[in-house]
């Protein structure tokens, strides 16, 4: 049982390293992606039950841009932004700050327009998730010692 525990943990930690790695590559990216200006077409906050009674919220953003010719629409704010959901103070700081018939600066990927920010560069919640797995990882080891000792 200890062992499963064990691997559980790391399996968490080594998961968000992951998806970490991943957002972090991508976020950086970003940083020589090109520009256009789109349109904010929807600006709202769903709210949603994940467990009862907890609720949580997120703000969508929905955004249009043309590239070349050809109409986009995207709700990605930045690459982690997945881990802003469930806190209604930050949904309504997005929707007041992308509020509906906007016009915004859209950034894409040239080698796939359809992929697009409205925020380049790494965000704090990339930061979060690596920190959050290094901490596992000490959680676990820390667990793992205590339990030899005993």
């Amino acid at each position: 049982m200890i062992i499963f525990a064990y691997f559980t943990i790391f399996s968490i930690a080594a998961a968000l390293f992951v998806s970490a790695c991943y957002f972090y590559r991508k976020s950086k990216n970003t940083l020589n992606w090109d520009s256009v200006e789109g349109t904010v077409c929807e600006s709202k906050i769903d709210k949603y039950i994940t467990t009862d009674p907890e609720v949580s919220y997120k703000a969508v953003i929905r955004y249009s841009y043309t590239v070349d010719g050809k109409e986009y629409t995207s709700t990605r704010i930045f690459f982690g932004d997945i881990l802003r959901e469930g806190f209604s103070f930050k949904s309504k700081r997005l929707i007041k700050k992308y509020f509906r018939g906007m016009t915004v600066d859209v950034h894409y990927n040239p080698s796939n327009p359809e992929e697009s920010v409205l925020q380049k560069g790494v965000h704090s919640e990339i930061i979060l998730m690596f920190v959050a797995s290094f901490l596992l990882i000490i959680f676990a080891c820390i667990f793992h010692y205590l339990d030899k000792t005993n």
